[in-house]
């Protein structure tokens, strides 16, 4: 009759298991924004539906692959951009890094985007750290709108100096 019991336990863990693993998976796929699970080692352990987009690769060809190998970015003067220091520096710190610069990457259609990027340490319940979780969003159309913004203020600008020259 343990033996029964037991069986049935396990069947419902596992069941459970499953059911969370859905879950993860369902409210990963559905966070607009690239989301990238990478491990100490920065290999990467998942990624999200989001990101295989915005990179044109699917998880396949990128899990358990180097961050740096996988992702290169470039910075407004066309340099390298190494994520990678700070990714290091939110895992030493064990502290969200939120960076600030402008960063790009050549898409797989040929065109740069311009992305922001946040790097979470990634705790467990024993407050151990076991990686990071690098969220990763396209913000090319903000930047076309503060571009044509700037444009239009300067436009208006001009046309008010050239009305008070007439």
């Amino acid at each position: 009759c343990d033996v029964f019991a037991n069986v049935i336990k396990r069947k419902s863990y596992v069941e459970n298991i499953r059911q969370n693993e859905k879950s993860t998976t369902l409210i990963m796929d559905n966070i607009n924004d690239s989301v990238v699970a990478i491990d100490l080692d920065k290999k990467i352990t998942r990624i999200n539906k989001a990101a295989i987009t915005l990179f044109g690769r699917g998880d396949e060809e990128i899990i358990g692959k180097d961050f740096e190998d996988c992702f290169k970015f470039i910075d407004s003067n066309l340099n390298h951009y190494n994520v990678g220091d700070y990714i290091n520096e939110s895992l030493s710190l064990k502290k969200i890094i939120n960076i600030v610069d402008d960063i790009t990457f050549l898409n797989n259609e040929g065109m740069f985007v311009t992305i922001s990027v946040v790097i979470s340490p990634l705790i467990d319940e024993s407050q151990e750290l076991v990686g990071a979780v690098v969220l990763i969003r396209d913000v090319s159309n903000e930047v076309k709108l503060e571009e044509q913004l700037r444009h239009s203020e300067k436009m208006r600008a001009i046309g008010q100096l050239s009305g008070g020259i007439a």
